[in-house]
């Protein structure tokens, strides 16, 4: 099958580089977050950020691996996916936000940072899916 612009109708297309892809994965590691923060939040504060990323939610859920443990949780949806890993005995939390079609997954990020208020943070961007226009 040849591929062109035409035919990726799912991919979004970067003219400026004459390239297209699937989607954005962000990858997002805060360390020595807010100590004060009560885990049972982080699901809604997660749910926002996917929503001001303009995804569709599909379905969520949390792990709880114990009192004073971290949790796990992950939200599917339509787009993609969002998943989190806590752990308490470090205060730092993994990210993971991939979404795809017609979503920002940067815009996220500002309601996450605002809640987890860590003292710093390592960010990355992958572009999934990457194909070439000669």
């Amino acid at each position: 099958m040849e591929m062109n612009r035409e035919t990726l109708k799912h991919y979004i297309i970067d003219d400026d580089n004459d390239i297209a892809y699937v989607g954005t994965h962000l990858i997002l590691d805060l360390v020595d977050i807010d100590q004060s923060i009560d885990r049972h939040s982080f699901l809604s504060v997660f749910e926002q950020a996917c929503i001001e990323s303009g995804a569709t939610i599909l379905f969520s859920r949390v792990e709880e691996y114990g009192l004073n443990s971290g949790t796990t949780g992950i939200i599917i949806l339509a787009e993609s996916h969002l998943s989190w890993h806590w752990y308490n005995e470090t205060n730092s939390i993994y990210i993971d936000l991939f979404t795809c079609g017609n979503t920002n997954p940067e815009l996220a990020i500002p309601t996450i940072l605002k809640f987890f208020r860590p003292d710093r943070y390592v960010q990355k961007k992958l572009l999934r899916g990457i194909i070439s226009f000669p």
